[in-house]
């Protein structure tokens, strides 16, 4: 099969390359993709950041070529995808070897039915990224496995449509047992993201991008926000509703339904871009208020230091998806989001190159995890600095 060019606006998430850079770089301008001029000495500490994280990650490998936990296959594949987006590549070949022997143990967990996973609890998360990390050595001999990942996650989202088919909209005596099976936003989020960005390898048209769920998946991401209109008795008990407005919780019944937090409205935010929302949407909007209103570096906003890097790797992906250069708040002067980021994310990586989450919950205990996240993030910064 012959991949379909991958034109779209996320297209750069996936391409190590960094195209619209090398664009930039092609015709002899001296601006970065965020319209300032280019602060080559910044560049230059964040390549030396990167190649420090790097090192970690091929250090910490296992000869099997997983890290960490070979049941934890979200691992391997976002240490991959990490490891494939250094803007200024200074260990090409010593690579080589080891992202063919990580490709090679993800290959090994393909399961009959599509999936790539050891343990069925994380078989959706676990495909999910499998699936965007063999999207980036465009190797079309991967591409059967992806679409057969893909598929799987279809297969999965049919099931789990069908759960809700007698709730009617959510709001009958069967609602409150269905959301307590609902997945977490961000692993949700990682679905949607998977099957919106693998899209380049399968012919089919922007309306059928989620296959047939995209009706049911705008449906099932509004439930998790604040606000809105659609998702009457999800969140009515919920006090000071202005300042919880268009912000994201993180499930629909427990702990974390109680509070939007910064990671989950980017997650929220996200999965509304990869459904192929307008910009101009409603709910986009208010997500992007409670975003500005709600800004912070030092802490993601209504977690603290839990999910730092996942909220920081959101952000990332979300702000350059909508052109978003400058974050402006109430009277705060506006905030060059990009460059505060990047000194941030410098400025927390450990001495031997990782990066730790130091809360005692949550999966960035997992250094490789967290590390990567860190990377992927500063990749996807460096274009606009």
């Amino acid at each position: 099969m012959i991949r379909m060019s991958i034109n779209n606006v996320f297209s750069w998430f996936l391409v190590a390359g960094m195209l619209l850079d090398q664009q930039s770089d092609a015709q002899g301008l001296p601006f970065s993709i965020s319209g300032k001029p280019i602060d080559l000495s910044l560049r230059r500490e964040v390549a030396r950041t990167i190649d420090r994280g790097n090192q970690w990650l091929m250090d910490h490998q296992d000869p099997s070529g997983f890290w960490s936990d070979s049941n934890h296959l979200a691992v391997t594949a976002y240490a991959l995808m990490a490891l494939q987006r250094d803007p200024e590549e200074y260990h090409r070949e010593k690579k080589e070897p080891l992202l063919a022997i990580g490709y090679q143990f993800l290959r090994s967990c393909v399961q009959e039915d599509g999936g790539i996973y050891r343990q069925g609890a994380r078989s959706s998360l676990d495909t999910a990224a499998s699936i965007l990390a063999m999207m980036l050595p465009q190797d079309e001999e991967l591409d059967a496995i992806i679409l057969n990942g893909r598929q799987f996650l279809i297969d999965e989202m049919s099931a789990f449509q069908h759960s809700f088919k007698n709730a009617s909209g959510f709001r009958n005596e069967l609602r409150q047992q269905q959301l307590l099976h609902t997945p977490p936003l961000p692993i949700l989020m990682r679905s949607i993201e998977a099957l919106r960005l693998t899209r380049p390898i399968v012919e089919v048209s922007a309306a059928n991008s989620q296959d047939s769920h995209h009706d049911f998946l705008v449906r099932l991401v509004e439930q998790y926000q604040f606000g809105s209109a659609r998702n009457a008795g999800v969140n009515e008990s919920r006090t000071n509703p202005k300042d919880l407005h268009g912000g994201f919780s993180g499930s629909l019944m427990g702990a974390d339904s109680k509070n939007p937090a910064g990671c989950y409205s980017f997650a929220g935010l996200l999965s509304y871009l990869y459904l192929d929302l307008e910009s101009s949407d409603s709910r986009i909007e208010a997500a992007k208020e409670w975003l500005n209103q709600n800004f912070a570096l030092s802490e993601n906003p209504g977690s603290g230091q839990r999910d730092l890097l996942a909220y920081y790797l959101s952000m990332a992906k979300a702000w350059t998806a909508l052109g978003v250069h400058e974050i402006k708040s109430g009277e705060q002067a506006p905030k060059d989001w990009r460059h505060d980021l990047a000194l941030q994310l410098m400025n927390l990586q450990q001495g031997d190159g990782s990066w730790r989450d130091k809360t005692v919950e949550g999966l960035e205990q997992d250094p490789a995890l967290a590390t990567s996240y860190a990377l992927i993030t500063l990749g996807i910064l460096y274009p606009g600095l």
